[in-house]
């Protein structure tokens, strides 16, 4: 193995230091790299939050806006019974694991207008109801 030479220090010549003028110049340095970093961090976290923002928004966007659809004012006790049977049916179906529907619209307590159950029910429980029908739930469902 090779031998790295030492330095040589010339000991006739005294070499002095001053410790107030090297802690002083320490910290400043380390303080300016410790800002910088965190701020590099900060930027960086900033910008991982708007991505994450965004990607959020297009997200609900593109699935989750309800379709403008109002319920028609009248319906038929067939209406009510159809809306009622596919209920009942998904109802039925499985409820538990991999297929089971997304039910937190419902949980968080949110009151839902026509437009909105319509949409739920139809992205969370693949149920599609005819105006009627979605008149005939309203009108079953409603506790105003």
């Amino acid at each position: 193995a090779r031998r790295r030479p030492r330095a040589r220090v010339d000991v006739c010549v005294p070499a002095q230091v001053d410790g107030a003028e090297f802690a002083g110049r320490f910290f400043r340095l380390s303080a300016e790299l410790r800002r910088a970093r965190l701020g590099e961090e900060r930027r960086a976290r900033d910008e991982r939050r708007r991505r994450r923002e965004e990607v959020e928004q297009e997200l609900k966007e593109r699935f989750y806006q309800p379709v403008g659809r109002e319920p028609s004012e009248r319906y038929t006790l067939d209406d009510e019974a159809n809306a009622l049977g596919k209920l009942a049916k998904v109802a039925r179906g499985a409820l538990t694991g991999a297929a089971a529907p997304e039910l937190r619209p419902f949980k968080e307590g949110a009151h839902l207008d026509p437009p909105l159950l319509d949409h739920y029910l139809r992205v969370c429980f693949r149920v599609r109801l005819t105006p009627g029908e979605l008149a005939a739930l309203v009108g079953v469902l409603d506790t105003s």
